[in-house]
């Protein structure tokens, strides 16, 4: 009593036994073999089975200003929407503050034209008030203005890749 093999019986011509008796099996010339039933089926995309999910290759990269995903470039308002499809909270939630980041960021460039309206005053800073001989100084905080708020949005705009590179993170560990 050996190992049990499964084959097709076409492909063998004969077997011999232990105890010297043997089967024979006729050839069947090709043409008068019954036509397998076989169904051709269209190729699948490549899929991965994890437990219970089939899961598609979606790891998102970042390419420059933009990403890819399964070898298509996205912007980054369009990869943060596709990954909100998933209805997750965790990623849900840096995707929101990401958002919101990118949404007052350019509140904060009201500094460029304090900075235009500081070195203006600057420049004409060299008239009297009053005839006293005191000099205007009001380009001082405008230039101290233009200076925090073009900071703040260096400091949101750091905010904001960074809650977009967790949420992608946090996408690829997943799904």
């Amino acid at each position: 009593d050996g190992p049990t093999y499964t084959e097709d019986k076409d492909n063998v011509a004969a077997i011999k036994y232990k105890n010297g008796t043997s089967d024979i099996f006729p050839e069947v010339k090709p043409w008068l073999k019954p036509a397998k039933n076989k169904i051709e089926q269209p190729e699948q995309p490549q899929q991965i089975m994890i437990t219970d999910r089939v899961v598609r290759n979606t790891k998102i990269e970042k390419e420059g200003r933009y990403f890819t995903m399964n070898n298509k470039m996205y912007s980054e308002s369009r990869i943060l929407n596709e990954m909100k499809t998933k209805n997750d909270p965790e990623i849900n939630i840096h995707i929101q503050n990401a958002k919101q980041a990118r949404a007052v960021q350019p509140l904060c460039f009201v500094g460029i034209p304090l900075a235009a309206a500081g070195m203006i005053s600057y420049a004409l800073s060299d008239t009297y008030i009053y005839g006293e001989g005191q000099r205007s100084n009001a380009s001082g905080p405008l230039l101290v203005l233009s200076a925090a708020c073009l900071t703040t949005s260096f400091v949101i705009n750091s905010y904001h890749k960074k809650q977009t590179a967790i949420a992608v993170e946090l996408y690829n560990q997943k799904y």
